[in-house]
Parts: structure tokens; C-alpha cells; sequence
């Protein structure tokens, strides 16, 4: 499966970036860098999940599963970053941006080389 490929690469990726934050800023940094990976690849997960459940067990495929699969991604996004910053309060947000940054720029970096 491509979709949980790209997942794992980009579980590696969200660990080292969480470790050289650690390595920079400390402890707190390296969970700042943490949440903000965990808050890209945890809607990554539901929508391949998603999209895999769409395809195998309902048998169907389609835009409207896209699109729906999307708002949820964005939503659940949204609410994890509220979440970890809510939750953590002793933030470090240059930590934080460059992980969420990285989270979903690898993102889009591995699914642009899968498909091809």
C-alpha cells in the first residue's frame, strides 16, 4: 500500500525533526515539534484510511469521497494544532512552525513521488 508508505516516510521524518529539535532547544522543543508532526500526519492517517475503506469496502470511488475526506483532513487538522497549543502550554512556536511545516511539506514531497 503507497498510502501507508508515505505515512511511515513521513513518520520518520516528524522523529527527526523532533529529534534535532531536541538536540537545539531541549525538551520543550522536542515536543513542540512533536505535537505539531503528530497534528499533520494523524489527519493523514483518517483520510488514507478513509480513502482505503472508500475503495475496498464500500467499493466505490469517486470526487465527493475526496472532497468529504479533505474537509475532515483540514478540520481535524485544525483542531489537533488548537488542541496541542491549548493543551501544552509551555510551547515553543519556532519549534512548532518548522515541524508543521516540514510535516506537510513531506507530505506533499512523497505523494508527488509515489505517483510517479
Amino acid at each position: 500500500m503507497k498510502w501507508a508508505r508515505i505515512v511511515f516516510l513521513q513518520l520518520m521524518i516528524a522523529a527527526i525533526t523532533a529529534l534535532i529539535a531536541v538536540l537545539l532547544g531541549g525538551t520543550g522543543a522536542g515536543i513542540s515539534s512533536a505535537l505539531a508532526s503528530t497534528s499533520c500526519i494523524v489527519p493523514n492517517m483518517v483520510m488514507f484510511s478513509g480513502f482505503y475503506i472508500n475503495d475496498h469496502v464500500l467499493k466505490k470511488s469517486g470526487f465527493a469521497a475526496l472532497f468529504v475526506l479533505e474537509l475532515v483532513k483540514i478540520a481535524l487538522t485544525i483542531m489537533l494544532v488548537i488542541a496541542a497549543i491549548w493543551l501544552y502550554r509551555d510551547v515553543n512556536w519556532i519549534s512548532f512552525f518548522v515541524s508543521f511545516l516540514i510535516a506537510l511539506k513531506s507530505y506533499i514531497f512523497l505523494l508527488s513521488k509515489i505517483k510517479n
